[in-house]
């Protein structure tokens, strides 16, 4: 007994001394074993849904001159309904990209070629996590920033109950533009260009 230094009578806590949130999260949370020698066993579908397209256009404006085009998508969304070792959190992730790219070759006389790219990808994810409680929600005065979710709970040797990661929708956009422009001269072959 952390009060008078002395074992607890029968070497246990009396339940009137439990935490009351910790109490609260092993009646909500942690099912009795379903298995010999305290074991618990779950078997939980985790579902992975992808979306993929692509299209690739080429075109000879004229016979020196070529415009080529392609698009790519992705977007899927990924549900992990086990946090840890029990069902304790749900991670749902979903993501969204979309990859752009434009060329154009022009042959300039018989010894020049100028190559011109443009690309664009955008990519968009985000977690959403439930339920959407924190500690807090269950008697704690902790109090955590951002969006509620249950925390990171391991007692080694017998479960974890991992923490989510929760996240807003978040990504961006990246954009390049190359040009190279190769000359043959003779016996040279000369290329200048440059990427922004």
């Amino acid at each position: 007994d952390p009060q008078t230094g002395r074992p607890f009578p029968g070497n246990r806590i009396p339940a009137n001394r439990f935490d009351p949130v910790a109490l609260r999260i092993l009646n909500d949370w942690i099912p009795l074993p379903n298995l010999p020698g305290n074991g618990y066993e779950v078997e939980v579908p985790i579902p992975l849904k992808r979306n993929e397209f692509s299209l690739k256009l080429d075109h000879n404006l004229m016979t020196n001159h070529r415009l080529s085009g392609s698009y790519f998508l992705a977007r899927g969304s990924d549900h992990d309904p086990l946090g840890g070792d029990l069902p304790w959190t749900d991670r749902i992730f979903n993501w969204d990209q979309h990859n752009v790219n434009v060329s154009n070759l022009s042959t300039i006389g018989g010894s020049m070629v100028n190559e011109l790219h443009f690309t664009c990808v955008h990519n968009v994810g985000g977690r959403v996590n439930t339920p959407e409680v924190s500690i807090a929600d269950y008697g704690s005065s902790f109090v955590m920033q951002g969006a509620p979710a249950l925390p990171l709970i391991d007692v080694s040797g017998y479960f974890e109950l991992d923490t989510p990661i929760a996240g807003t929708r978040a990504g961006g956009n990246t954009y390049q533009i190359r040009n190279v422009l190769s000359m043959d001269k003779g016996k040279h072959a000369l290329r200048f260009g440059g990427t922004f």
